[in-house]
């Protein structure tokens, strides 16, 4: 069964809005800076990720039933090259400030 895809983008809001504050929490409690690592943009970043791949997911699903498994797959490479442009860009920027 498949919830509406209002239903999912209100849940996921809800989920990683508590997500996000127990982080922040965790970070606080741990003595270390909170917002240093962009953890705002990763957030962001990763609703819109998942509310693009569960669209695509629901919009696909009659016209591609037998592969769906693909649709899934592509929203996980997406996540994917998000990461590595995250690492590629971050160690660069790190690499500059050392100097």
């Amino acid at each position: 069964m498949t919830i509406s895809i209002s239903k999912f983008i209100k849940f996921l809001i809800i989920v990683l809005g508590l997500v996000f504050s127990l982080h922040i929490l965790i970070l606080k409690l741990l003595d270390s800076i909170m917002f240093e690592n962009k953890i705002i943009l990763a957030y962001s970043v990763n609703i819109i990720l998942a509310i693009i791949i569960y669209t695509l997911f629901c919009k696909f699903k009659k016209m591609f039933k037998n592969q769906i498994g693909f649709v899934f797959i592509f929203g996980s490479f997406l996540n994917l090259f998000y990461f590595s442009f995250y690492l590629i860009h971050h160690t660069k920027q790190m690499e500059t400030s050392l100097n």
